[in-house]
């Protein structure tokens, strides 16, 4: 896990910015993420306009802690608490289910949703006081990482804010979630180990 500090003027843009309905290319685990607030139909919305094809796309709901997963979710499967807690790397939980979020989100059968520790994500999450969606910065459907150098340039130029921090991390061993599928009855099938 990456522990160097990040700047607070950087951090309080990338803030403000999803705060007023703004989307911003952030780094995560994974490389790097276009995020937006998870309730904001407006971000949402450009969020998603960024992507061609968004039937495939994987969004993810980033929280900072796991008791807030009953406030956006119909029922918690209650092995989900068990796996985030037992996991020993970033974990991924497709839901079913979910209340409370935008509109342009609602009819999606299922999104992920992941607890974060990351020293810039984490703290975001809890000043925001609500979920971070996010997908993987690729204009093709990815599972796997995206380093910044990967980001199309149209892409860079289309969100409204460009986090600084970790952009020159060319060499970093990205860590990519497992990913599991959950059922309303707590049914487990893992997708990505």
């Amino acid at each position: 896990m990456i522990k160097e500090r990040y700047d607070r003027d950087d951090f309080n843009l990338v803030l403000s910015t999803l705060q007023a309905e703004g989307v911003v290319l952030l780094p995560g685990v994974a490389g790097w993420y276009l995020g937006a607030l998870a309730t904001s139909d407006k971000g949402v919305a450009k969020l998603l306009s960024l992507f061609q094809e968004t039937n495939d796309l994987q969004l993810e709901l980033l929280l900072d802690n796991s008791s807030k997963l009953s406030f956006y979710l119909e029922e918690v499967p209650e092995v989900a608490y068990d796996l985030i807690e037992l996991s020993e790397k970033p974990i991924t939980l497709l839901l079913e289910g979910f209340r409370r979020l935008s509109e342009k989100l609602l009819n999606r059968s299922e999104l992920g949703f992941r607890v974060v520790n990351e020293p810039f994500v984490l703290p975001l999450c809890t000043r925001l006081r609500q979920p971070l969606l996010v997908a993987l910065a690729a204009k093709s459907v990815r599972r796997d990482g995206v380093h910044f150098e990967e980001i199309d340039k149209n892409i860079i130029k289309q969100v409204d804010y460009v986090t600084l921090y970790r952009q020159e991390a060319h060499d970093e061993k990205l860590l990519v979630p497992s990913i599991i599928r959950l059922s309303r009855k707590g049914e487990i099938e893992i997708i990505k180990k």
